[in-house]
């Protein structure tokens, strides 16, 4: 049986886990210290790492300053490709 085409919204979840996790690899941070890092629960962290559509703004912003995300990943997390 063939494999399904991924949603677009799958894809873009994918995307904000890859970054995510980049971003934690380049500043050597473990799920605890970012999510201390970011004012929130590490629970709560590791949600939006499941959950990625869930994430609000605010928090969003701080993510993207502390991992020091880059422009092209930031667009793969939020831009449906074509």
């Amino acid at each position: 049986m063939p494999a399904l085409k991924s949603s677009a919204t799958e894809q873009m979840n994918r995307e904000v886990r890859a970054a995510v996790n980049a971003g934690q690899e380049r500043r050597s941070l473990n799920d605890e210290r970012t999510a201390k890092m970011l004012g929130i629960s590490k629970g709560t962290y590791q949600r939006h790492k499941r959950e990625p559509e869930r994430i609000c703004l605010a928090e969003f912003r701080r993510m993207v300053k502390l991992l020091k995300l880059q422009d092209s990943d930031i667009l793969r997390m939020v831009r449906e490709e074509q």
